[in-house]
């Protein structure tokens, strides 16, 4: 057994079991229960089904390499649940105005300010994930959903670099594609953003 911590808000189902590892207590993926006053069921958590929820942010640009690309995320969705996991993804208002888990919107997700460039690593002289994520996500979420930015480079300079990085054992990361050269303007093209 297990005590879950639910910061801001109350949960409707009181159990201390995970059966599935997920992070998500078994009583919070049944209909009608909330875990910290977020309702994961509704947005397609199950009992007997290993969850991941990702919060995914981005920066305003015309640059496509930045902004996440729905057919992109639907790979990534099937690649996971190839191997037994479900991925959530939580775009906000990207793909759809209205809550949707298909369209990945989970009430979250936002439009961030364009910087050009974009770290880990705080007092670096570049702005930091952790700068964004203060700002942006709900700490209700904290006990279940990773983090993630799309955002330009990781270099001060916002040249193109190195196309991603990630906390080891932690849960932000961040994808950078900024000055890539990406294109949508052809189907060739196209396949590189999907």
């Amino acid at each position: 057994m297990r005590a879950f911590a639910t910061p801001g808000g109350p949960n409707d189902g009181n159990c201390s079991t995970d059966a599935d590892g997920d992070g998500i207590p078994d009583c919070a993926e049944l209909p009608g229960t909330t875990f910290a006053g977020l309702p994961y069921y509704d947005w397609g958590a199950r009992q007997g089904q290993k969850d991941i929820f990702i919060e995914l942010d981005y920066m305003t640009s015309a640059d496509p390499g930045i902004t996440p690309r729905k057919e992109a995320l639907d790979k990534v969705v099937a690649a996971f649940a190839a191997r037994g996991y479900a991925v959530h993804f939580d775009t906000g208002t990207l793909y759809s105005a209205t809550i949707d888990p298909a369209s990945y919107n989970l009430g979250g997700g936002n439009a961030l300010t364009f910087a050009p460039g974009l770290s880990l690593v705080a007092g670096t002289g570049i702005t930091s994930l952790y700068q964004y994520k203060a700002a942006n996500f709900d700490v209700r979420r904290r006990p279940v959903f990773h983090y993630l930015i799309f955002g330009n480079s990781q270099l001060a300079s916002g040249a193109a670099g190195s196309s991603g990085l990630a906390e080891l054992n932690g849960n932000d990361f961040l994808v950078t594609l900024g000055g890539w050269g990406l294109t949508a303007s052809t189907t060739a093209a196209l396949n590189e953003l999907i």
